[in-house]
């Protein structure tokens, strides 16, 4: 007995079978370095504010020892 062989319609439809599996893995790859890609721009905003906020306090605090300074003079 020789090997059976696939209709050459069958074979023509699992190609194409195949190549939109192949076409949804890319995609989903794709997505996956997206999904990486965006996540690590919401970590770098994340210590940005937070430089921003400790930054923010500490000017807050120097002007409310300056202001202090100021009212403490003034008697």
């Amino acid at each position: 007995m020789g090997a059976t062989t696939i209709p050459h319609a069958q074979q023509v439809q699992m190609d194409h079978d195949n190549q939109l599996v192949e076409k949804q893995r890319a995609s989903q790859a794709a997505g996956f370095a997206q999904s990486m890609a965006m996540l690590d721009l919401q970590r770098e905003q994340a210590q940005k504010s937070e430089a921003i906020a400790a930054l923010s306090n500490v000017m807050k605090n120097a002007h409310d020892s300056a202001m202090l300074v100021i009212n403490n003079a003034k008697g």
